[in-house]
């Protein structure tokens, strides 16, 4: 636990982000989109309760 303390509150500067290997999301031009409604969207997902061993 003192070790992340002592991450959290040191003063040291953290490295430039670097380029990514891969990029998965697609971006969408607006002539993708059919008629004047806005693009939405829904995703089904269940939800998982977690519960200790």
């Amino acid at each position: 636990m003192s070790s992340v303390l002592m991450m959290l509150t040191s003063k040291a500067s953290l490295p430039q982000p670097k380029q990514p290997g891969f990029f998965t999301e697609r971006r969408l031009d607006e002539t993708d989109f059919s008629g004047s409604m806005p693009y939405s969207s829904t995703a089904n997902q269940s939800i998982t309760i977690v519960r200790p061993r």
